[in-house]
């Protein structure tokens, strides 16, 4: 049976339906009703009467016309916009005080553009209606409409009161109009409601959003009085600024004021004391939380915290001890170790995640493809590919990306090639990662390769495609194309940044073409660590030990911090040099400097004790209960077993395998033994 239509329905922007006996339909546009309710009302008024004598309204209050003003008993829209019609047949929208309900009935279903149309029609609207009509329209996210009523406002020589100006800057902020902002604040001045609570927790949000801090804090300084989410709103925008310590002094700031911290101030700090790293922080903040009892609440931020601060046993903890774990949390614990290169874990909580049936989305599948990059396991990136692919998500760009760097990386550029291939758009960020991930899983050749189909593509590189282009270079030993890639970055002017120039200087060095690195050096107006390295490093990987401690000593006279990247550089030298008592000095440089806990760092030292002779002091570094070992650590130790002629001794129990969240199947050493005796050693 066919559903009979209804006699008479409004549409908001679109037209007024008349049904008669289902057999013809009048459309009438409502841009026109105006018009015709004007010049033509009572003949209009007539026609519908004619029309609609027979139909009848079952589901509407039989008193919901005669008491128009009560049209909060209009449960949904489609009721009010059949009051509305009933009332234009009425004859009762010609009176202004039923628009002014009918604005408000429409604003109660955000349905602002209806609302504006009656609106307009209206001679004096209140300053209530226009704030109801403001706040409105930056609530839908429509912010110039907003502003552009306040205006209006303005020129009709109404007086804005305090909620007037809370929700115009409301406006300002979400459209990100700093100038109407700043023009809003001094009508404020004027005013002198500057001092507001509301209106001044606006002025702070407003500017923090905008990045005007010194506004903010000036804004902040004149309130003479602050509520908690005046406090909230400094902390946030402190958080996410370029100094971030600040929120964490207005949060302890806020305490020593005498205002009490609520879970909006914890959920705002976070981003701070994740950025800073500062575990004391981290500790003290997730005090305050248990004692307050929002541990349950914050938890998300906490794994988020204690990730980004190097304390990742403690966010397992919190997330093992969370008793309902959203999709956020399992999220954020994977970005966690991914964050901290716990890379097995990062694969065990990916299968686990499935086995819970979390909503696995995309940034979960490129951590996981990450992960199995890191860990060289072509299986497991294999498997996840074909998760990705169940999942209809593997043509997303980052996880096509995220599965070309894969490739690349577990020693498969043709799969990964294969994959650039066949994506529909190669954008540039694209173009980068599978050249860098060629470049760091040995396969420059193939990295410079592609390059050249990427200009082929017409593609313009950027200094990171130019930077990993050059280190495709260094490795390929291939000068002249470096130099043709200098050439391309200086007609392109990207020449002068300095990570670019440690790319050139980088690849002269270990190219052997060392005036070149030293001219581009010395032209170098500020010279960081990583450029100085670049230099340590071209000399020690030229078998050139006595300037690359030369240049150190430059580099110590000249105030600059070295890192741990030079420090692993000398730790070469003192290699090349065979001198363990220069090796003695420089592992008491990176005691004093803090470098001694860094994996890459541990396994040079365990490198240089164990080529200079001091394999037992290799061993005890090896065997440190801190220290977390990786594949490196495992071959460079075998290495030295075999370099001080020990070679049965190298195999280890393969119980030692399983520490530390790396599990290899199999290490091999060439090159450690004398020609022709080259040997695999397999783990069993």
């Amino acid at each position: 049976m066919r559903r009979k239509r209804n006699p008479l329905l409004l549409h908001c922007g679109g037209y007024l339906h008349v049904n008669i006996q289902c057999k013809s339909t009048i459309l009438l546009p409502i841009n026109h009703l105006q018009t015709l309710m004007g010049k033509h009302a009572l003949p209009l008024r007539r026609l519908f009467h004619a029309l609609t004598a027979n139909h009848k309204f079952s589901f509407l209050p039989s008193d919901a016309i005669e008491n128009y003003p009560n049209l909060s008993s209009c449960k949904d829209l489609y009721s009010l916009l059949q009051v509305h019609a009933r009332l234009i047949v009425s004859g009762r929208q010609e009176d202004h005080s039923t628009n002014t309900h009918l604005v408000k009935s429409y604003l109660s279903f955000k349905k602002c553009d209806s609302a504006r149309f009656l609106f307009d029609s209206l001679p004096n609207p209140s300053v209530r209606l226009y704030n109801s009509m403001i706040r409105a329209h930056a609530s839908v996210k429509n912010h110039q409409g907003a502003i552009q009523l306040y205006h209006c406002m303005l020129g009709k020589h109404l007086e804005p009161d305090k909620y007037t100006f809370t929700f115009v800057l409301k406006a300002c902020t979400g459209a990100l109009e700093f100038k109407e902002g700043v023009l809003v604040h001094r009508d404020i001045v004027l005013r002198g409601l500057e001092c507001d609570v509301f209106i001044g927790t606006a002025l702070v949000d407003m500017y923090c959003k905008m990045g005007d801090l010194q506004l903010a804090r000036e804004v902040f300084d004149k309130m003479p009085k602050k509520d908690v989410i005046t406090w909230n709103a400094m902390i946030l925008g402190l958080s996410q600024s370029v100094n971030p310590k600040e929120a964490l002094g207005f949060f302890w700031n806020m305490q020593l004021c005498g205002m009490e911290p609520d879970l909006i101030s914890i959920v705002n700090l976070v981003p701070a004391v994740s950025s800073l790293g500062d575990i004391d922080a981290c500790r003290s903040i997730h005090g305050y939380v248990i004692r307050r009892g929002f541990d349950a609440v914050v938890s998300n931020g906490l794994i988020d915290m204690y990730s980004k601060c190097g304390d990742i046993d403690m966010a397992s903890h919190v997330f093992k001890q969370m008793q309902d774990r959203d999709d956020i949390s399992w999220r954020t614990m994977m970005a966690g170790y991914a964050h901290n290169e716990c890379f097995f874990e990062v694969l065990d909580l990916f299968d686990s995640m499935k086995r819970e049936n979390v909503r696995l989305n995309y940034i979960s599948v490129v951590n996981a493809l990450s992960a199995a990059a890191e860990m060289r396991d072509l299986r497991r990136g294999q498997e996840i590919q074909d998760y990705a692919r169940q999942q209809r998500i593997d043509s997303d760009v980052f996880v096509a990306t995220a599965m070309m760097t894969m490739y690349a990386k577990c020693g498969e550029p043709e799969a990964a090639k294969s994959l650039l291939r066949e994506l529909k758009v190669r954008d540039l960020v694209a173009w980068s990662a599978i050249i860098a991930a060629l470049v760091q899983s040995g396969h420059p050749e193939d990295a410079l390769s592609l390059f050249r189909d990427m200009q082929n593509d017409c593609l313009k590189a950027n200094n990171v495609t130019v930077m990993s282009s050059l280190s495709a270079c260094a490795e390929a030993q291939s000068p002249r194309l470096g130099k043709s890639l200098h050439c391309y970055a200086v007609k392109t002017h990207i020449d002068s940044d300095i990570s670019l120039a440690t790319a050139l200087v980088s690849m002269y060095a270990k190219c052997g073409f060392f005036a070149c690195a030293l001219t581009i050096f010395n032209r170098m107006p500020c010279k960081d660590i990583v450029l100085w390295n670049a230099l340590i490093n071209g000399y020690t990987q030229n078998g050139d030990p006595y300037h690359a401690m030369e240049i150190f000593q430059k580099v110590q006279s000249s105030e600059i911090c070295p890192d741990s990247g030079t420090m692993v550089a000398l730790l070469s030298a003192c290699v090349l040099l065979d001198d363990q008592n220069q090796g003695s000095c420089i592992h008491g440089k990176i005691i004093k400097y803090g470098f001694e806990s860094e994996c890459h760092v541990k396994n040079a030292l365990i490198d240089m004790y164990a080529k200079c002779g001091s394999l037992s002091t290799a061993k005890l570094l090896f065997n440190g209960t801190d220290f977390k070992k990786d594949e490196v650590s495992w071959n460079v130790l075998i290495a030295g077993y075999v370099h001080n002629g020990q070679a049965k001794e190298a195999v280890i129990p393969g119980s030692f395998r399983h520490r530390n969240s790396y599990r290899p199947e199999e290490f091999e050493v060439v090159g450690a033994f004398p020609k022709g005796k080259t040997k695999v050693l397999r783990w069993f």
